[in-house]
């Protein structure tokens, strides 16, 4: 069942950067709520709609900083205080907005999310969680390992006391409990990717209603959707998960009842600019939820909220963009006829109207600023006049992403601005392949490899500052392009930092350059455990020994793989990781104590890699160290078998492609029988058709890439055991273009045998 909802433009704000800025106060006289929103002018505004209208009920001054996060206080169905936050403070206002109470914190960090509840506000900064009570610090507070995306206050572990429910960046839900003023995590949730958001869902459980929320609704920055339900035993059960095939991360979550059939509706916002709702089931809450409702609106969603806004028992979605749209989905029929209306127009042509009415008046007041400032402007003198023509541009925020795409084994990189994006440009010292992308009407110009080695392989820039010049691309956008999206796929192995430079479309013109790092290790993502198939696999190991702090190692391993936290939990002796290979499947493991770090992976080429950089930074440091190697010669077969299918795969196209014309105008002749006497194979090449045709374009890189890890772990093998190999690479490649992987395992085994 599909819910049918229609779309309605509320207001025009100033840019909202941060989620949760958005909230809707409990049902008034009218028995419709009020609007709240902050944006990053750093203004609090409150509004309500009549038709369409809106009315200012309050508009608080102009706060120092962006406005983060917003909340709601008081007793049930009366949460009408409003609490707000910006850079390091905490501002509480009645619903009519009266500033009645305002804090600093104790931290340097910005605070990003709030929760309050009674007379506690638990806040949550970047990267830690503190509990104020009453305006004073009641402990020390919470430090998370990695950043903390959202939070959400409630029963959930007990009903005499409140519990608070992190979503962190290093793939883990925790559920902390403040005992005897003293935070500390009484659950750990591990999840496949960054938790982004999280939300709380009542439900019963053979029925027997359970008090509080006992279940956790979570986004992830892959784009999943999930649920988990939590004991207060400490026990967890996934219920479900919904993945999203274009991965896109979920920003913000609603839980609410829209139809009124007594089961809850999980309201999305996503990254790419989507509003999704999944429907739960009322004969079975535990089943997978179904999408009942989806509309792109083009930019970053940052906030969602439901309940009634615009008219009386017409429940609605209301959702807030990243260029500070404030837009409504409702259940309203808008194109049936206004009862008050004697002329007979629809709701929305009323409600159009309405709009229309205050953007006017708007457009007015405008007017009447510009009027005075052109007068000032006159009034003042030539060096005044000269100074703000030389003023510089403006600084504008971005909203951009690099993240590895597990499915694709490549980074997508997301920039997105609030204004129209001029150009974008590309630099890189590792070499990077741009994975075929839409980029709508924008111009791409990639310089090649070729022209970059002979300026010498860096682009110019400050002394000192690292080469740039492997990869160099232009983006020019040409349509009013607000949003780029790109995939690259890294080489492992090399390492630097990615160069963004983004030109907005502004007068005057104003730039910004953004850095991602690129590990050597970059197509790795962190793991919680593996799989018992993958524990079974052969691995080779690598271990160090010396005078070595624990934080040190951590630090090590931190540069060289992707995802690892920037800090250890306190008071921990020892630290295991688990890294799988997004492109070929291998596992990597690494423990590390105090003086002792150990390396095991099945592929030698990231033992060889991870060997080069501990290498490099312990001589940075000045420390020595004591190496081991130990490798398996099983690893390199069960590598060979990892890599085999994609191999396969590729030599496989061109057969494909011979047959594609054929089994397509045969098909065309035999139409009438439904292909129904094709093998299945043949079939399957009818259906895949088109990407047959765009994967054999890329045929010759992708056999590049692999023949090249093939080699790279022919060449790696050998020098791990002293012995150089390069020699044997162009035999070894004739091998590879047959496609005789028996023959390249005994390569491998014949250079053993040989120096046994």
């Amino acid at each position: 069942m599909s819910l049918k909802l229609e779309r309605g433009d509320l207001l025009q704000l100033q840019p909202i950067s941060h989620t949760g800025t958005l909230k809707l106060l409990p049902l008034g006289k009218k028995n419709k709520q009020k609007l709240v929103v902050g944006d990053d002018s750093g203004i609090i505004s409150c509004y309500e709609f009549k038709r369409g209208e809106p009315q200012v009920v309050f508009q608080s001054k102009s706060f120092e900083a962006p406005i983060t996060s917003i909340a709601l206080a008081g007793p049930t169905n009366k949460r009408d205080n409003i609490f707000l936050s910006f850079g390091q403070k905490l501002v509480g206002m009645s619903k009519k907005g009266k500033e009645f109470f305002k804090v600093s914190s104790h931290s340097t960090e910005t605070i990003m999310n709030i929760a309050v509840e009674d007379v506690r506000a638990f806040v949550g900064f970047e990267s830690s969680l503190s509990i104020y009570n009453d305006g004073k610090v009641m402990d020390e507070g919470y430090m998370a390992r990695d950043a903390i995306n959202h939070l959400f206050v409630g029963h959930v572990t007990r009903d005499n006391d409140f519990d608070c429910v992190l979503a962190c960046q290093d793939n883990t839900i925790r559920i902390v409990q403040n005992i005897a003023q003293t935070s500390t995590v009484f659950l750990e949730i591990p999840t496949e990717s960054a938790v982004t958001t999280v939300a709380f869902m009542e439900i019963e459980v053979d029925k027997s209603s359970i008090k509080g929320p006992t279940a956790i609704v979570y986004g992830l920055a892959n784009g999943t959707l999930g649920l988990v339900q939590v004991f207060s035993n400490g026990e967890k059960t996934p219920i479900w998960t919904v993945e999203d095939p274009t991965r896109s991360a979920i920003t913000c979550i609603s839980i609410y009842d829209l139809d009124k059939d007594n089961a809850m509706e999980i309201i999305v916002g996503r990254d790419d600019g989507r509003v999704e709702v999944y429907h739960q089931q009322p004969e079975s809450l535990f089943a997978v939820p179904y999408k009942a409702f989806t509309k792109n609106i083009g930019e970053s969603v940052r906030a969602v909220e439901c309940g009634i806004v615009s008219t009386p028992e017409f429940h609605e979605i209301i959702v807030a963009s990243y260029s500070g749209k404030i837009i409504s989905f409702t259940t309203e029929p808008v194109h049936s006829r206004a009862a008050e209306d004697s002329y007979g127009r629809s709701i929305q042509t009323i409600s159009n109207e309405n709009r229309i009415k205050h953007l006017r008046k708007e457009i007015d007041e405008m007017k009447r600023k510009l009027d005075k400032d052109r007068e000032k402007f006159k009034k003042s003198n030539g060096s005044q006049a000269l100074e703000s023509q030389h003023k510089p541009a403006a600084d504008f925020p971005v909203n951009s992403k690099f993240t590895l795409d597990t499915t694709v084994a490549a980074y997508v990189l997301t920039v997105e601005l609030q204004s129209s994006i001029d150009l974008i440009i590309l630099r890189s010292p590792v070499v990077l392949d741009l994975v075929e992308t839409d980029t709508g009407s924008s111009v791409l110009s990639v310089t090649p490899p070729a022209l970059l080695a002979q300026v010498g392989g860096s682009a110019p820039g400050a002394a000192g500052e690292e080469s740039l010049g492997k990869f160099v691309a232009v983006f020019r956008c040409q349509s009013q392009e607000k949003r780029i999206v790109l995939t690259l796929r890294t080489n492992e192995g090399e390492f630097g930092n990615l160069h963004i430079t983004i030109v907005a479309d502004s007068a005057p013109k104003a730039a910004k350059i953004i850095k991602y790092d690129l590990k050597p290790l970059s197509l790795h993502t962190k793991v919680f455990e593996f799989s018992r198939e993958e524990s079974a696999r052969p691995r080779s190991a690598m271990r160090y020994t010396g005078n070595v702090q624990l934080s040190a190692w951590h630090e090590w391993v931190q540069a060289i793989f992707p995802d690892v936290p920037p800090r250890l939990d306190e008071g921990v002796l020892d630290q295991v990781y688990c890294f799988r290979n997004t492109f070929t499947g291998a596992v990597t493991k690494v423990e590390f104590r105090k003086n002792e770090i150990k390396f095991e992976s099945e592929n030698a080429s990231t033992i060889a890699i991870i060997k080069e950089n501990i290498t490099r930074l312990a001589t940075y440091r000045r420390i020595t160290l004591e190496e081991s190697v130990s490798p398996v010669e099983a690893s390199i077969s069960s590598f060979l078998n990892l890599i085999r299918p994609k191999l396969d795969y590729q030599f496989s196209l061109a057969r494909k492609m011979e047959l594609v014309d054929a089994v397509q105008e045969i098909a065309m002749i035999d139409n009438n029988n439904n292909n129904e006497w094709m093998s299945e194979e043949y079939k399957e090449i009818l259906r895949d058709q088109e990407s047959i045709r765009q994967q054999f374009k890329n045929r010759d890189k992708s056999l590049e890439y692999l023949s090249g890890i093939v080699t790279d772990l022919f060449v790696d093998w050998n020098r791990l055991q002293g012995f150089d190999a390069k020699q044997k690479l162009p035999q070894l490649m004739n091998t590879i273009r047959g496609n005789n992987m028996e023959g390249v395992l005994q390569a491998f085994q014949e250079l053993s045998v040989s120096r046994r």
